[in-house]
């Protein structure tokens, strides 16, 4: 058995795209004194940024959630691979919303910077 959360590593601004690195190590202690308190792992199960904003950059904040869920928890899951799924990686139709760019690859199958930091964090894993 674990604990599983879904949790946004350091956004404080879901629509304007909030982030703030400390609020992330917050949140990750927060996570790890719930796996203390239960006596349980913790898997971080969907945390992301959208790269829709320019407040923050993508593979920053990434990096930044990726780094405190390898120090506090036992797990994460990134959220998302691609841009929009469901439009089918039509570009053309993708709303210039916030909702439409969590993912690290955009509609196009293009890595995205995201991608990168992705890559860079799990290939540097025991």
């Amino acid at each position: 058995d674990f604990l599983s959360y879904n949790s946004y590593l350091g956004i404080t601004d879901w629509l304007g795209g909030g982030f703030d690195p400390n609020f992330a190590e917050v949140m990750g202690d927060e996570l790890a004194a719930l796996s203390n308190e239960f006596g349980k792992p913790v898997v971080v199960s969907e945390t992301g940024y959208s790269s829709f904003t320019e407040k923050y950059q993508q593979d920053a904040a990434l990096s930044k959630q990726i780094e405190v869920a390898m120090k506090k928890a036992q797990g994460i899951f990134i959220f998302q691979w691609v841009d929009d799924w469901t439009k089918i990686g039509d570009k053309a139709i993708q709303d210039a919303h916030l909702e439409d760019h969590w993912g690290i690859i955009d509609a196009y199958r293009n890595a995205k910077p995201g991608y990168i930091a992705v890559q860079g964090a799990f290939v540097n894993t025991d």
